[in-house]
C-alpha cells in the first residue's frame, strides 16, 4: 500500500512538473503531490521505531513536516497566484503564473520538477527487487575486480557479500550511489 502512496505522490510531481508554467493547476496538482508524498513519509518512522533507528525516526518526521509545508505553499499559490523572488530578497504574489520576469524564480514548481526527476531515478532501485539486486550485484562485482586488480585477496561471499582477512562487507544500496546520481 505505502507503495502505491509513494508512485501516485511521484506521478503527481511529474505530472505537475509537465502542465505549462502559464497553467495554476500546476501548483494544485503539485500540492496534491505533495501532500500524499507527506502520506508516504508520515508511515517511515514505524519501521525506524521497530528497529530502534531514533534518528531517522525523528528525520523522517521532519521530512513530512516539509512536505506538508511545501504543499500548503503550492495550494496557496494555486489560490492567490505564485510566490516570485526577484533580486535573491523580494518575495512576491504574482497575478500571473507565467514567468513574466526573466530574473524571478518560481521556488516551488522548480523543487516539484527536481523532487520528479530525483525520485525517477531512484525510487525503481528501492522498490523493484530486479533492479534493486542488478544494482548492488554490479556494484560488488565492480568492487571485487578493483580488489583483485590491485592483488589484495578478496572473494565474494555472496552475491552482495566481499570477504577479507576474516571480515565481510555487505554491499547495499546506499553503497552504490544511485542516490547520489539521482540528485
Amino acid at each position: 500500500m505505502i507503495e502505491s502512496i509513494l508512485w501516485l505522490a511521484v506521478g503527481l510531481m511529474v505530472a505537475s512538473s509537465v502542465v505549462p508554467r502559464t497553467s495554476r493547476v500546476r501548483k494544485l496538482v503539485g500540492g496534491i503531490g505533495w501532500g500524499v508524498f507527506s502520506i508516504h513519509w508520515s508511515y517511515q518512522p514505524l519501521h525506524y521505531l521497530k528497529i530502534m533507528d531514533y534518528a531517522n525516526v525523528l528525520l523522517t518526521i521532519v521530512v513530512t513536516l516539509f512536505c506538508l509545508l511545501v504543499a500548503y505553499i503550492m495550494f496557496l499559490e494555486y489560490r492567490t497566484g505564485p510566490l516570485k523572488i526577484r533580486n535573491n530578497r523580494e518575495v512576491l504574489h504574482s497575478k500571473f503564473s507565467a514567468q513574466d520576469e526573466a530574473d524571478s524564480l518560481d521556488i516551488t514548481s522548480m523543487l516539484t520538477s527536481a523532487s520528479a526527476l530525483g525520485a525517477l531515478v531512484y525510487f525503481p532501485f528501492a522498490n523493484f527487487a530486479f533492479l534493486n539486486t542488478w544494482i548492488i550485484g554490479g556494484v560488488t562485482s565492480q568492487v571485487l575486480w578493483v580488489l583483485h586488480y590491485l592483488e589484495i585477496p578478496a572473494y565474494m561471499k555472496a552475491w552482495n557479500m566481499i570477504s577479507l582477512n576474516g571480515y565481510t562487507v555487505e554491499i547495499i544500496l546506499a553503497c552504490t550511489a544511485i542516490e547520489s546520481i539521482a540528485l
